[in-house]
């Protein structure tokens, strides 16, 4: 998430610092030094009571100690640049487990900028329903009309990374769009030389979901 150095952070839950401080040790990636210096939240969702974590890295200032409760939107530290870093940004994750290979999409926990925005979730699969590495072209429709107001290029998931993000357990999703105004919308991509689309509707403060499943 780019953002000014010295920006604040906030917390994106309630919830207690585990750990504040410099990822000397490849404790929370596979690499020494790689997030700079840090913070992790617990949380415990509402609803199942199961424990999830948020981290915030490359920071430039902490302002929590580990062991500390922090709310929803309290400043936790400042946006840097440290660890592997080439610009001021926040690094920021939600996981399932502390481990790496433990995130998912930080968008589908997040709550949506408002209520009049929705949510484009998908899965592009083969025909043995493995999951697609492909691009995807989104376009927004007027409510009336065949023209498009504006296209997107969108990406599914990479297969190639060591350790890509995780799939919702329930969703099973390799792509997302959020933020997304309500109205009509077409989903296309190419495969083996053949167009493929979908039109759907976007609803404001839902989720749209989309399965594509390729010959």
């Amino acid at each position: 998430m780019p953002a000014p150095y010295g920006a604040p952070v906030l917390a994106a839950f309630a919830g207690r610092v585990i750990f504040a401080g410099e990822d000397r040790l490849p404790q929370f990636a596979p690499w020494p030094k790689f997030y700079g210096r840090l913070i992790v939240l617990e949380h415990v969702h509402p609803q199942s009571g199961a424990h999830f974590y948020t981290l915030y890295g490359h920071l430039s200032a902490l302002r929590v100690r580990e062991g500390q409760e922090v709310r929803q939107g309290e400043t936790i530290g400042e946006v840097g640049m440290s660890g592997v870093a080439i610009g001021s940004h926040l690094h920021f994750e939600v996981r399932l487990g502390r481990s790496y290979g433990d995130t998912r999409n930080p968008a589908l926990w997040l709550p949506l900028l408002d209520a009049k925005h929705g949510l484009l979730v998908g899965r592009v699969e083969n025909a043995r329903h493995r999951p697609l590495h492909i691009s995807l072209n989104l376009q927004a429709y007027p409510p009336e009309g065949n023209l498009p107001l504006w296209s997107q290029a969108l990406e599914t998931y990479s297969l190639e990374e060591l350790l890509p993000v995780g799939r919702d357990e329930t969703l099973q999703e390799n792509f997302l769009r959020s933020e997304l105004p309500p109205g009509r919308y077409r989903l296309s991509l190419v495969w083996n030389g053949h167009l493929m689309e979908r039109f759907f509707v976007i609803r404001s403060g839902s989720l749209s979901y989309l399965l594509i499943t390729t010959p």
